[in-house]
């Protein structure tokens, strides 16, 4: 069974380029469960832009987990009904009543995959109709639903690397520093780079504390910079992570693009500036700030 439960089009200054209608039905086509007394169907997504339509999977079995105890309660813990809905299947009784009741959280929940795929549409205007596709549809929503802490991590320890490696390159010359040379050959080569730069970064300051100085002497001032910034950011991203839950349960993500922009980077900047004064703080957020849109800019929907 189709459920259509929402129209969305954008405000009247896109709305004459394009028409947007959004909604979730289960695909009754796919069921997870021959062998149960219930069918249990996937949820998808029906997207129509213009005259062209997409279906993608939704990722509501992903933002069930987070409410695995809310979702536990509402179905009152039957647990063939738990273990499918957090793979995100459904039977179609179950489905309806979602909607006609409004249950949180996976009401919710739902409804902002709505929103936020909307506004991945409109922020990616304008774009051509032929590269409106499934596939980057979904490139955009994984990247519109990465933690913000995440997106910085990764790339601090890709601007790192890449300055390491550079500062090793140069000191491969006999009249540099073989210090250097022996340092940052170690950093590149014997630290395991698939953890948190910001666990690599604190333990090296405690383990190796004369050695990543020497390196830091070495670094760009707004690398440097950059990595303060970071680095006061974590001290922070569980406060800011606990707040914006309270204030918005049921939302898919709390720390993503959308919310730096809209909420997350002025809370911020409130903080900072309690610490480090106006000064320090614009640096400290513009860096963050350019990393982060960095990331988001780079749009596989952009012609």
């Amino acid at each position: 069974m189709s459920v259509d439960f929402v129209f969305l089009t954008l405000n009247s200054q896109i709305m004459a380029e394009f028409t947007l209608k959004i909604e979730h039905y289960l695909n009754t086509s796919e069921s997870s469960s021959p062998y149960s007394a219930d069918d249990f169907y996937p949820v998808e997504l029906k997207i129509c832009y213009n005259d062209k339509t997409i279906n993608i999977r939704s990722k509501i079995a992903d933002y069930c987990q987070l409410y695995r105890g809310d979702i536990k309660n509402l179905i009152d813990n039957h647990q063939e009904l738990l273990k499918h809905a957090l793979q995100g299947y459904f039977t179609e009784k179950f489905y309806a009543l979602i909607f006609k009741k409004k249950l949180f959280p996976i009401y919710d929940l739902l409804m902002d995959e709505i929103q936020l795929i909307e506004k991945i549409i409109s922020f990616n205007q304008p774009f051509d109709e032929k590269n409106f596709t499934a596939h980057n549809i979904g490139t955009e929503y994984v990247k519109h639903t990465t933690d913000i802490a995440h997106i910085l991590d990764d790339n601090i320890k890709e601007l790192y690397l890449n300055e390491i490696k550079g500062l090793f390159v140069k000191s491969i010359d006999p009249k540099k520093s073989k210090e250097v040379f022996q340092i940052s050959n170690y950093f590149i080569h014997f630290i395991n780079w698939e953890k948190r730069f910001s666990n690599f970064y604190e333990m090296t300051y405690e383990v190796l504390p004369s050695e990543i100085r020497l390196l830091e002497n070495y670094l760009s001032p707004e690398f440097k910079c950059l990595i303060k910034a970071y680095m006061a950011f974590q001290t922070q991203v569980n406060i800011i992570r606990r707040t914006f839950e309270k204030k918005t349960p049921g939302k898919i993500s709390t720390l993503s693009w959308f919310e730096w922009e809209s909420d997350i980077r002025s809370f911020l900047t409130r903080k900072y500036e309690e610490i480090f004064g106006k000064t320090k703080t614009k640096e400290y957020i513009d860096g963050l700030n350019k990393v982060i849109s960095d990331y988001i800019h780079q749009s596989a929907l952009r012609s």
